[in-house]
């Protein structure tokens, strides 16, 4: 697959590729086609194959769209093998516009304003094998996207994250907790694109289903917890994905709104300077 590793953006952002060992991981930037297609191998097993959509693949099946050509790939290795057990896709470089995102594919921005775009990039496509699932790795892959952000001086980060929703009403039921519990966005929320659109049911058949669910706090998935609990705020609508039959919400990080026991974790020698409050 072709790549950008010669350009300037992925020199400046990949020296030096490694960022971080913590035995037995090591956590860097992926600086060779071989790491790149590891990286999009491990993606092709976390969505295509624990998800049940195929179920005897080639071993050297990978999961690639168009956005990768252009992307940046955070791995993390175990150091005894080299072998890929976690990364992280980003996207983010000065020039870009909110339509070169992957979320443009999924939200129509509006109302939000350009003047982040210089100092934003965008997180997704988050793949870790099954057996590393632990907090080590994650905190390692966190380790290295504070490291890609002070690198590139961004201050904003940005993805969809996909969670299983049964229904449309499980869906929004949980957009509506979310917002009793102020995690959206009150400046600005972005609508979907017709491809992804999850039209919002009925309030009574919305209120059922908040009814048959008390608890609604463990509606919520872990890995968009964790994004709360940094301080990202929610922009856009529930949106579906058709490919993988998930629900999806886009955050957005200001890291000026981070807490302060995540700043001192993530940005031990200080965060990028300082700017007008986003929210």
């Amino acid at each position: 697959m072709k790549h950008q590793l010669n350009t300037a953006f992925f020199k400046k952002i990949a020296t030096p590729p490694l960022i971080a060992e913590r035995s037995p991981y090591r956590i860097s930037v992926a600086s060779t086609e071989e790491e790149i297609r590891d990286a999009l191998r491990l993606r092709y097993q976390v969505f295509h194959i624990e998800h049940g959509q195929h179920e005897a693949p080639d071993p050297e099946a990978i999961d690639v769209d168009e956005f990768d050509e252009k992307s940046v790939h955070l791995i993390v290795q175990e150091e005894k093998n080299s072998r890929v057990i976690g990364t992280y896709r980003i996207i983010g470089h000065p020039g870009n516009q909110f339509s070169d995102m992957y979320s443009s594919h999924e939200y129509v921005f509006e109302n939000i304003p350009d003047s982040i775009l210089p100092r934003l990039m965008e997180i997704g496509r988050t793949g870790v094998a099954m057996d590393f699932r632990n907090s080590a790795v994650l905190s390692l892959l966190w380790q290295g996207i504070a490291a890609m952000m002070l690198r590139t001086d961004s201050r904003y980060l940005m993805g969809c994250v996909s969670f299983f929703a049964p229904t449309f009403e499980s869906a929004w039921a949980s957009f509506d907790y979310l917002k009793e519990m102020g995690c959206i966005s009150s400046r600005f929320l972005m609508k979907t694109t017709p491809e992804f659109a999850m039209p919002r049911p009925a309030e009574d058949r919305i209120a059922a289903y908040r009814a048959s669910h008390p608890d609604m706090k463990h509606e919520i998935p872990s890995l968009l917890r964790g994004y709360l609990n940094l301080g990202c705020k929610i922009i856009g609508e529930p949106a579906f994905d058709r490919d993988f039959d998930t629900a999806d919400l886009l955050v957005l990080l200001d890291v000026y709104n981070m807490p302060g026991r995540v700043v001192q974790h993530m940005f031990p020698d200080g965060r990028p300077v300082r700017g007008d409050d986003l929210w």
